[in-house]
């Protein structure tokens, strides 16, 4: 499997869909004259506390070791930290794991699902907390034809950190 293709799927997909979401909560509540302080910590909120909060990954220990082996991918490996991390520790790890309490047909891509869900997810929200100013220009101005969360910052190449 290539752990790199499967995750980066997972990753831009959920990304650009909570993206769109984002994006349309922030029309609605404009729309309705709502505050922008408002609106921006309720997604902030929603994002932290409800957003996958009953993902297996969540509620079992040793899938949370996983996530913090993943973590530190960079760490472990100087080039091609997903496909190593999961192919030489993750893998490794979970096919050990004791899997009778886990929901059914609990697997390694869904375990990958549900890491790209999670740090797609801690992306947007670090994004949205850096970047609150620009997100307020846009919301002000009711201009959200160009709208993306992005690292605005100039010395930023890469759209997404995955």
């Amino acid at each position: 499997m290539n752990y790199q293709s499967e995750y980066n799927f997972y990753y831009d997909k959920i990304y650009s869909k909570i993206e769109r979401g984002v994006k349309g909560y922030y029309i609605l509540q404009n729309n309705k004259k709502r505050s922008f302080g408002i609106t921006h910590n309720e997604i902030r909120i929603f994002l932290s506390n409800d957003l996958a909060k009953d993902f297996f990954l969540n509620l079992n220990e040793e899938l949370k070791q996983l996530l913090e082996i993943f973590n530190n991918r960079f760490t472990y490996y100087k080039e091609n930290q997903i496909n190593f991390i999961f192919e030489n520790e993750i893998k490794a790890a979970f096919d050990k794991l004791n899997k009778d309490d886990f929901p059914k047909n609990y697997s390694l891509k869904k375990l990958i699902f549900e890491i790209a869900f999670t740090k797609a997810k801690m992306e947007i929200s670090r994004l949205l907390h850096n970047n609150s100013n620009i997100f307020e220009l846009f919301y002000d101005l009711g201009k959200f034809e160009n709208f993306e969360i992005k690292e605005y910052s100039p010395n930023y190449t890469l759209r997404k950190r995955r």
